[in-house]
């Protein structure tokens, strides 16, 4: 149907264009019933369809609508909650192996005779300077609480620049590693071990990319033709200075861009009875498509997708490294000597760490840190232990066997598959499809504000004929149609049939009882409102 009319002429109040909008959206609506491609929509505005025929319509536009929305929600959660799947890679024949950076941390790494010949020079023999100055050295996130007890009853603390001194305390590689060999060959222990403070006290780092000047550093691989798979070490063995307990050394195998925490317990505590390490490797890598779902979808981070300050690279690691500084720097002003240096972090002086042991277990264990795991990261873990009767130096930290799988992660669902389930679902419930969505842009925004500004004379004319228009009657009855004219509006066919004013009913057939009121309403309603033209 088209409307055709006089222009845009005359003024009119707000009211006014708020009801010739009106108008036009009635107009509209009937337009798009009758155009639309959505299924069965047309059907509820044909006026020669009876009122039961369009319920039903209705009705069943309804349960599609309903049920194209409940599955449509459920997609949408699983597209939120579970795009990705993680499975198995095994082409190991084509995979770089990189051998584990290799963590020796332990508080006996303190050098006692530089800190006897600094107690000597510096501070006169002083008994409470050599305890402070010792704590410094092995100074960790473990026992940071310590320091508290150098501040009670008025003691005396040094004022000593706490990273300078902890390196300058820290035991040599060459006091406490003898002897390596690396995949068979002797490797020269101290040009390869190098030694860091972290957040576990002091440690000798191997393959370790954090360990060395960034230009320097050779990560080390391992090859299916290499003569074994480990690294052999020969150790001094134990001292008289410190328990057995105290010399115990924590051994930590990392990803060779991560450092230990207090996040992950060590994969082994060397007793000096362990001879033989055997560990596995997990490696999980994600595929670069995963990028187009968002860090809560996929659940891990790519190293370059969050930026840190205390690495270039993210990983879990360090984002709660730096979870844990920006807490310190926040009640204390300034961070442990345990980090490496960092802008906008200022390293405590010894009279700070009062503050730093009052939230040391807040510190370790309390921290609401939001990090996500990296998105290609390695787990190392230890598959057996080999133990002797006696006492020995020497311990092998091996590969239980070659690599043979790792994990992908990929995407499972992504958009291209939300929006073809999006639209198949539609599509099948409905009929909707792309264009219907712009169909119903169009027919209520671009084409109802058009018409009601250009066509306002034809709309004036519209509004009168709504209003004067008679009312349609509707058959509310239970009555089927089978085998009578159409009544109603309703009924096959139109042709013929001539819409004029319900007569008033005539009086029932004779042969029908009295007893039987629904025959004798049923032939008058059916024939009211229409008659038949020659």
């Amino acid at each position: 149907m088209l409307l055709r009319g006089g222009g845009g002429e005359g003024g009119g109040g707000v009211g006014e264009k708020y009801r010739l909008l009106g108008t036009s959206l009635r107009y509209n609506l009937q337009s798009y019933f009758d155009n639309s491609s959505l299924h069965g929509v047309r059907f509820i505005r044909e006026e020669k369809r009876p009122f039961r025929e369009k319920f039903l319509w209705f009705f069943c536009i309804i349960v599609g609508t309903v049920a194209t929305l409940i599955i449509i929600v459920s997609l949408w959660e699983k597209f939120q909650t579970n795009p990705t799947i993680t499975g198995l890679d095994t082409d190991f024949h084509n995979w770089d192996v990189p051998f584990p950076g290799v963590w020796l941390c332990s508080s006996s790494f303190v050098d006692d005779n530089a800190v006897d010949e600094l107690v000597k020079t510096q501070f006169s023999g002083d008994e409470t300077a050599k305890e402070f100055l010792k704590a410094v050295a092995r100074m960790s996130l473990y026992n940071l609480d310590d320091f508290s007890s150098f501040f009670e009853k008025g003691r005396n603390v040094p004022e000593v620049p706490l990273a300078d001194t902890a390196t300058q305390l820290r035991m040599e590689c060459g006091k406490i590693v003898k002897e390596c060999l690396f995949k068979g060959p002797e490797l020269p222990c101290c040009e390869n071990f190098k030694p860091l403070m972290t957040e576990v006290g002091p440690c000798l780092a191997f393959n370790a990319k954090h360990a060395w000047p960034k230009e320097d550093f050779l990560l080390e691989e391992i090859l299916e033709t290499d003569e074994t798979l480990s690294l052999s070490l020969l150790f001094f063995g134990l001292t008289k200075n410190y328990s057995a307990e105290e010399q115990y050394i924590k051994v930590y195998l990392l990803s060779n861009d991560e450092v230990p925490s207090v996040d992950a317990q060590p994969q082994a505590l060397y007793d000096y009875r362990i001879s033989h390490l055997f560990f596995s490797e997990k490696h999980t890598y994600t595929t670069p498509d995963t990028r187009q779902l968002s860090l809560r979808q996929r659940r891990c981070a790519f190293a370059d997708e969050i930026r840190l300050q205390v690495d270039a690279k993210y990983t879990f690691n360090f984002c709660m490294i730096q979870c844990r500084m920006q807490r310190s720097r926040s009640l204390c002003g300034c961070v442990a000597p345990l980090y490496p240096p960092t802008e906008g972090f200022r390293v405590c002086e010894a009279k700070e760490l009062q503050c730093l042991a009052a939230i040391a277990d807040q510190l370790r264990t309390t921290l609401d840190c939001t990090c996500d795991l990296g998105c290609d990261h390695t787990i190392y873990e230890i598959e057996r232990l080999q133990e002797v009767q006696q006492v020995t130096n020497q311990v092998e930290v091996t590969f239980v066997s070659w690599p043979l799988i790792r994990y992908k992660r990929e995407v499972l669902f992504g958009w291209v598959d939300l929006l073809v389930s999006f639209g198949g679902i539609a599509g099948l419930f409905l009929g909707f499809s792309l264009l219907s969505g712009v169909e119903v842009v169009y027919y209520f925004t671009m084409r109802a504000c058009c018409m009601a500004r250009k066509e306002r004379g034809a709309l004036q004319r519209l509004q009168r004929e709504y209003a004067t228009a008679p009312r349609p009657a509707l058959d509310l009855s239970l009555s089927p149609y089978f085998g009578q004219p159409p009544g109603g509006g309703g009924g096959g066919g139109g042709a013929g049939l001539k819409r004029v004013r319900p007569a008033a009913a005539p009086a029932a057939p004779a042969y029908l009882a009295p007893q039987q009121p629904h025959a004798v309403l049923r032939a008058p309603r059916a024939m009211a409102g229409y008659q038949y033209m020659p």
